[in-house]
């Protein structure tokens, strides 16, 4: 740390402390917040102080001014003193009289502080906006977790008095004031790099958010602080759009609290190993102290590299090649380099036909078998570009977001394959009792008769044998399977002609089902609004089979070979 700090201990904090815009917003969570209630009330047995980490902040006030009008540069402590003030202001409810001797000011929203105060004087107003913003959220949960840990004491109204008191004398402040020509940011910096609490995108804020380096800022729009802060604010929303995030990245969001952070990722290149921290700090604020480039030229970069991105998720075709890419183990960052000298048909074919080699070539597709060696994922990229390209043929953006919600995906068999790994009785139970569904769907026969009434048989049982089990697979399966041409089984049920996408927990649901149930329950879960991949909807309702040869509970081969076909022209074509 740079300077001698005037220290002092205090037990009563007062004035007005101003949160400049190089701070991150408000972040403690519940667990942080109970701990710090219950270390204090536990400490009302104890003879000694509690004491609190520091708080750093510069008096940007006269000497002579008060001191509960001072105002104060918050450096170090906003989520100390933010806790505290709502801790104070939530205890007004048992004891009307108290309130906090000092109040927040926001630099980057001026309305942060108005939506503090409502949590304790409009609460409807406070649930009703808590979402407006990620700091709303964060000060909305810590008001909500003070409430509740109150609400859980036995006398409340005691354990506010006692709370209050020990506020009031046995909790200290360590306060450190620093000389008023002390640069704030970097002291911030400094202390934080030093204890590691931040982020790369929050060091990279208040490298921009800097007043030294503001004052380089000559040319051009000749941005403030405040306008930068703003920009940054609209550009972390936008990238808070599950749709835009799940286009430029596999990343779970939960991995970046600032999702600006994988812009600068992006551009950093930052390998997914890297094991250094603060990578992407360093490759910036390397540029500007080198004199590599201005803080003006970079900030303009990193507008102008979010725009490109922007402009990119909003084209419907680079939309749905690049995201099909991203999702295939490209970097949208690697993709925007290679194709930034091209025009836009030029950039399209590019991104087409490196999609193309990626999947397997058309000759070796039909040989691909499900489960043998690395076939299923050939199988799956395949699938995975058919349902992209079937919808951007009919000019819809691919759903990246839902399709990266799921647990996983695997390939589901359209046609039941066998009775293998039906060994516990609960399944044989539930898949007969859905096999018999079906086959109330059929033209009614003797023979149909004949098998719904052992079917009935068998349930009634405790246990179904594994021999009569198969027995009833067969026939049930049999009433449910065209005669085949080909009469190798294997490339009849695992090569691509009898597979398609579906989410693997939903695939589990219906393994080994004959088409008949997979058709209704397929149907079922598009209904509940289960993200269903057009293709697989597509092939279930029979969409690709020939007009005139549809047979309704059937997978034929010229089902088969239809949708082979469309697999083909729609993956392979130009």
């Amino acid at each position: 740390m740079a300077k001698d700090f005037g220290k002092r201990v205090v037990s009563q904090i007062k004035g007005i402390f101003r949160i400049p815009s190089y701070q991150r917003g408000y972040r403690w969570t519940s667990d942080e917040i109970v701990r710090l209630l219950d270390d204090i009330y536990e400490h009302r047995e104890s003879s000694n102080s509690y004491y609190l980490q520091p708080i750093v902040v510069k008096n940007l006030s006269d000497d002579n001014t008060p001191e509960e009008k001072r105002e104060y540069e918050l450096i170090d402590g906003q989520q100390r003193l933010t806790t505290l003030f709502l801790v104070i202001s939530s205890l007004k409810e048992e004891l009307p009289k108290i309130s906090p001797n000092y109040s927040l000011s926001y630099d980057t929203r001026d309305n942060s502080w108005d939506y503090l105060n409502s949590l304790f004087s409009d609460k409807e107003k406070a649930e009703q906006n808590k979402n407006n913003y990620i700091d709303y959220r964060y000060l909305h949960n810590a008001f909500v977790t003070i409430q509740n840990w109150l609400a859980k004491q036995e006398d409340s109204t005691n354990v506010a008095y006692v709370l209050y008191n020990l506020l009031s004398s046995k909790v200290k402040v360590l306060w450190y004031e620093v000389d008023k020509d002390e640069n704030g940011h970097e002291l911030f910096k400094r202390l934080n790099i030093g204890r590691i609490p931040l982020t790369n995108a929050e060091l990279i804020k208040a490298l921009f958010l800097n007043r030294n380096s503001l004052e380089s800022i000559r040319s051009g729009k000749n941005l403030s602080q405040h306008e930068i802060a703003l920009l940054w604010e609209r550009m972390e929303q936008e990238l808070r759009n599950p749709e835009f995030w799940a286009f430029l990245t596999n990343a779970k969001p939960e991995k970046y609290p600032t999702r600006l952070e994988l812009i600068f990722d992006l551009m950093a290149k930052k390998k997914n190993n890297e094991r250094e921290k603060y990578f992407t700090f360093f490759h910036f604020n390397d540029q500007i102290t080198n004199g590599e480039k201005t803080v003006e030229d970079l900030w303009n970069e990193i507008v102008y590299y979010f725009d490109t991105l922007k402009v990119w998720y909003e084209n419907r075709e680079l939309y749905n090649r690049a995201g099909c890419l991203v999702l295939f183990g490209e970097r949208i960052s690697n993709l925007i380099e290679e194709t930034k000298h091209m025009k836009k048909t030029e950039r399209r074919f590019y991104l087409e036909a490196k999609i193309q080699g990626k999947l397997s070539d058309p000759d070796e597709v039909l040989s691909l078998r499900y489960g043998n060696g690395n076939d299923n994922t050939k199988i799956k990229n395949i699938l995975t570009w058919f349902n992209i390209k079937t919808m951007d043929n009919s000019n819809e953006r691919f759903p990246f977001n839902r399709f990266k919600e799921a647990p996983g995906w695997s390939l589901e068999h359209i046609h039941a394959q066998n009775s293998q790994g039906l060994y516990f009785e609960k399944e044989r139970h539930n898949w007969l009792e859905k096999q018999l569904g079906a086959l109330d769907a059929l033209p009614q026969s003797e023979e149909i008769a004949e098998i719904k009434s052992d079917v009935i048989n068998a349930l009634v049982k405790e246990t179904i044998g594994g021999e009569l089990f198969k027995d009833l697979f067969d026939r049930v399966t049999a009433l449910f399977s065209a005669k085949l041409s080909d009469d190798d089984e294997e490339a009849n049920m695992h090569s691509i002609k009898n597979l398609a996408l579906l989410k693997t927990d939903a695939n589990a649901s219906l393994n080994n089902s004959v088409f008949e149930v997979k058709r209704n329950d397929i149907a079922n879960l598009d209904r509940q609004g289960y993200f269903i991949p057009v293709c697989t909807r597509n092939v279930f309702t029979k969409y690709y089979s020939p007009a005139g040869e549809n047979q309704p509970y059937l997978w034929t081969d010229k089902d088969r070979d239809s949708y082979y076909d469309e697999i083909m022209n729609i993956v392979y074509s130009k």
